[in-house]
């Protein structure tokens, strides 16, 4: 062993960080220099006391050292004498940051309870160091810097050596000694242990799509912005990188000097960045002054990691504003849709899912099994909610921890929130050797914490000793050492602050669930902020309670649809226990709840188109009073479930219900026999919806679900067929009356008495001439093969005419360009010849024009409760840029030629007409990250919601083409943005 000079000579006081370090680096060398060896060495011991007559629960004193190896064999309060006859030293350690102050107190209380004649109290850069005395102050051994301890040294190993303390202590030896095991653990290694299949992640460079490792992002010599939905995995992704960053310049590949800065913590703990980087610098640089930073921030030796900028609830525009003015290289982590629109000059990443071979190798190496068979039995929803890091990890941990059994469609994102974090609360204290967590229910300590969320969310600043109070006034101390050790949450300059977002997010609803009038406001006053969104989905998660659950979601229903469908995918299946307790009312109830919510879909969100669905599509003379009938059949047996519906004689609905033990058969014939398809949905055109519940593995506790399901499906078929002409604008009827004139023609008619041949078109003959032409055909079926039934009349386009003959309408500017008679150029078996490069570009700016304005006056009219949900319509209205590559008309190469189109969002429709230029090649204008900021920060903006992107490139025959007009474009977007509603 090197001389105590030597040692302390070698010290690196830059890299003592953590209490972890202080132990590992200072305390546990120093008790070797003193000769106390590991054996002898306990790891927070339990020192027991009293208080009057009461005895306290158990405090865990840092490091206790003691006379026999037998130690690990005398931790229960029973054996508290014999502490006091071996106990020789005790030793409490604090952070770098932290003072003496309180330590010395601490020291003292667990020497005092010991019975240790000396106990020492150190940060890692000051010592102190006591001699107990029974009726006199305590004895000042030494007081002052570690780097000075060799200049008292042989004064200091004379008094508190173990070779001088052994004699006063009778030794107890005893055979059989157990060899103690160190539990101490640091916060960061725990979590390394935990997230060790986190190195496996990849994130996505949202400019060029080209997928990266950790190891790549970190070596980009520029500034980077990771983006993420709660739950990516993206803090832990950013504690990698930065560790990463360290090992560089430690290694000496990397010149930077990595500094992490929580922006939770902005104008809480610093209020400018070289405050916060001066701050985190100083604990372990105590010789830096502002003007060295300076210094070597103005000569990019600095790299800066800012964790959370959607958790900064407070100026985060000023956070932004300093991070763009920041000279040095900067990495940050956020939410997606949060404040990266106000960035400049970053990279995005997007963290990407983990893939079904992800899942079964991470895992199989983890369980230490091969996983292949669980996955592949396991429902697809789950699967697909594991492919979220955070959540698949606490998988993890829930299938190590709880009965496999209880692995099915029951559970949820809020389950394996609450098994994780009993497990941390659980195994953290343990191996740290704090048995207080043995004493202390999981349940108030989960009550704390949710108390703590709540506080902090609404005041945004809160102590949660105050919470620990609440329910445990005598032993504050004890239950904050559990928390902290748990790794749930972590101390800060002036408060606690929750590890992660998505853990306060889940504690935030936990607290509402135990109190009516906070939750009835909560639902109220939150349902349509997307910040809160995640919480919604916890909620109905953590909700057990059937009437609740049923509040929660009625209300969601009525506020907010979209939200309302995605709460649906996370919220507790009481499936197990309505297996339990099957019978005939709670079918009734089942089929009640699908009847329910089906009609109230559509009266809130779908009523201006109610005709239209099943079953009034089938009403000759409809009615707003007609009632559903809902002939509803159940297989007990394999929970098949079947709807039919009709037209009830009644307003409202009823229901009717038989029971059998044989559900629907589907049967194809091959090599002359009968073979039954297995299935799980089958939804015919009539009305018949009938599930597979079992096959499906979804679980009998899926009613709403099935009311979603047949919703969407009555939704598409409308669309697809576009049934709902008398609802069209003006616009979208001409459109449609032009496809069947086309159609019609050429088309030989008796006028005048004279018969002539006409080519029917809105361009061609005014309103009032095909009024007069088709009058006299009226009765007639048009020859088209979309009329093969003859259902399709000239009368009705008579009529449609007739009802729209008002409408003034540039026909020019709404219908396709007609053909030229000759072509441009030699091939005449182009069809891009026989039309202008005018006829190109007007066209297509038409049809993105009209094509939005349409779009929009169509959902104004027809979805009014349900447009700021849809995707191009809330994040509208968009200008288009559109570079079309011209088709090649004399070259001997087949050239079609093409179009790119990027857009950015404007104050008014008004405003939309798009920009069209010609290029020599079809490509995205401009970089893909350029457009993807600037519309990030139009979205800010004109506070909008950024979820549509309109960049796109394709073929130009793709785009020109007759069929595909602007009433087209306005049933096709409509499909997209509803079935992000109804899939998502």
């Amino acid at each position: 062993m090197t001389s105590i000079s030597t040692w302390i000579e070698n010290i690196d006081f830059s890299a003592i960080v953590s209490e972890q370090d202080v132990r590992s680096k200072i305390a546990v060398p120093l008790l070797s220099y003193l000769g106390y060896g590991e054996a002898i060495q306990a790891n927070e011991f339990p020192i027991f006391s009293f208080s009057g007559r009461t005895k306290n629960s158990a405090k865990l004193v840092d490091l206790l050292c003691f006379s026999s190896k037998d130690w690990i064999n005398h931790k229960k309060f029973e054996s508290r004498n014999w502490v006091k006859q071996n106990s020789l030293l005790s030793f409490e350690l604090k952070k770098p940051s932290e003072k003496l102050d309180s330590a010395e107190g601490q020291a003292e209380f667990y020497s005092m309870n010991a019975r240790t004649p000396f106990y020492m109290c150190t940060n890692g850069q000051q010592l102190k160091i006591f001699g107990m005395k029974e009726f006199s102050a305590d004895e000042v051994i030494f007081d002052g810097m570690i780097e000075n301890l060799a200049e008292e040294w042989s004064r200091i190993y004379s008094k508190i050596s173990f070779k001088s303390l052994r004699p006063l202590k009778k030794v107890n030896d005893e055979k059989n000694e157990k060899i103690y095991l160190d539990y101490c653990m640091s916060l960061k290694n725990q979590y390394e242990d935990i997230y060790s299949w986190y190195w496996k992640q990849k994130a996505t460079l949202i400019e060029t799509g080209d997928i990266l490792t950790l190891k790549n992002i970190v070596e980009m010599n520029q500034n980077i912005a990771l983006i993420g939905k709660a739950g990516t995995g993206k803090t832990t992704f950013f504690h990698r990188m930065f560790i990463k960053l360290c090992e560089a310049y430690l290694e000496g590949t990397s010149k930077e000097i990595p500094v992490f800065l929580s922006a939770k913590l902005w104008k809480r703990d610093f209020s400018t960045l070289i405050e916060g980087i001066f701050s985190e610098l100083k604990i372990f640089l105590p010789q830096l002054t502002v003007e060295i930073l300076e210094n070597e921030i103005a000569t990019n030796k600095i790299v800066l990691l800012v964790d959370g900028i959607d958790e900064c609830f407070s100026d985060r525009d000023v956070l932004l504003h300093e991070i763009n003015n920041f000279s040095c290289r900067t990495i940050l982590s956020t939410r997606e849709h949060t404040a990266t629109g106000r960035l400049s000059g970053f990279c995005y990443f997007e963290l990407q899912k983990l893939a079904d071979n992800e899942l079964i190798d991470i895992s199989s190496e983890v369980l230490n099994e091969n996983t292949s068979s669980k996955f592949y039995n396991m429902n697809n929803s789950l699967k697909d909610l594991l492919k979220t890091p955070i959540y698949f990890n606490m998988w993890l941990t829930y299938t190590i921890n709880e009965a496999e059994e209880r692995l099915n469609h029951t559970l949820n994102i809020a389950q394996l929130y609450q098994s994780f974090t009993s497990y941390l609360l659980k195994s953290h204290n343990r191996s740290k050797g704090n048995f207080d967590i043995e004493t202390i229910p999981i349940s108030s300590l989960q009550v704390i914490l949710s108390k703590f969320a709540y506080d902090l969310y609404e005041m945004e600043t809160s102590d949660i000793v105050n919470s620990i109070k609440e329910i445990y006034p005598n032993s504050i101390q004890s239950i904050y050492k559990i928390l902290m050790q748990s790794g749930l949450i972590f101390e800060t300059a002036d408060q606690c602050e929750f590890q992660q977002h998505s853990l306060k997010e889940y504690y935030y609803a936990s607290y509402l669930l135990s109190n009516n009038k906070l939750l009835e406001e909560f639902l109220n006053e939150k349902s349509g902020l997307h910040e809160y969104e995640e919480i919604f989905m916890i909620l109905v998660g953590l909700t057990k309670e059937i009437p609740r659950q049923k509040y929660i979601l009625d209300s969601l229903l009525e506020k907010n649809f979209s939200l309302f469908v995605k709460c649906l995918h996370r919220r507790f299946n009481f499936s197990d226990e309505f297996e339990k307790n099957k019978s005939k009312s709670f079918y009734e109830e089942f089929f009640e709840t699908i009847a329910t919510n089906y009609n109230k879909i559509i009266d809130l969100y779908f009523s201006d188109f109610r005709r239209f669905f099943s079953p009034f599509c089938w009403m000759d003379d409809y009615s707003k009073d007609a009632g559903i009938h809902f002939d509803c059949s159940v297989d007990v047996n394999t929970n098949s479930v079947g709807v039919q519906l009709s037209v009830a004689k009644d307003k409202g609905w009823n229901i009717e219900i038989s029971y059998s033990d044989k559900s629907p058969q589907i049967v194809t014939k091959k090599n002359d026999k009968c073979i039954e398809v297995p299935y799980t949905t089958f939804k015919g055109s009539m009305g018949n919806f009938h599930y597979n519940l079992s096959s499906m593995g979804k679980g009998i506790d899926y009613a709403r679900e099935i009311a979603i399901d047949m919703i969407y499906y009555n939704i598409e078929s409308i669309l697809k067929e576009k049934r709902i002409l008398e609802i069209e604008s003006p616009v979208m009827r001409f459109i449609f009356i032009e496809q069947w004139l086309k159609e019609a023609s050429p088309l030989q008619i008796e006028f005048d008495n004279e018969v002539k041949t006409y080519n029917l078109s809105l361009k061609k003959q005014s309103i009032d001439e095909l009024l007069l032409l088709l009058k006299g055909i009226s009765s007639y079926p048009i020859n088209s093969r979309r009329n093969e039934s003859g259902s399709f009349t000239f009368g009705i386009l008579w009529y449609l005419l007739y009802i729209n003959r008002e409408y003034t309408i540039d026909y020019e500017k709404i219908l396709f360009p007609d053909m030229l008679t000759e072509p441009i150029g030699e091939k005449k078996h182009w069809i891009w010849n026989y039309y202008s490069d005018e006829d190109i570009q007007e066209w297509l700016r038409n049809y993105y024009y009209f094509g939005q304005i349409t779009y929009r006056e169509f959902v104004d009219k027809l979805l009014p409760n349900l447009k700021n949900d849809l995707s191009y319509y809330q994040t509208g209205p968009f200008q288009h840029t559109i570079e079309i590559n011209l088709p090649d008309r004399k070259g001997d190469n087949f050239s079609s030629g093409g179009l790119s189109i990027s857009s950015h969002l404007v104050n008014s429709i008004r405003d939309s007409e798009p920009i069209i230029s010609i290029s020599d090649s079809s490509r995205i204008r401009g970089g893909g990250e350029e457009i993807y900021e600037t519309l990030k920060k139009e979205s800010l903006f004109f506070n909008r919601k950024l979820t549509y992107l309109g960049n796109s490139s394709c073929s130009l025959d793709y785009i020109f083409k007759q069929e595909n007009n602007i009433r087209e474009f306005v049933y096709a977007q409509l499909q997209e943005d509803l079935k992000k509603i109804f899939t998502q």
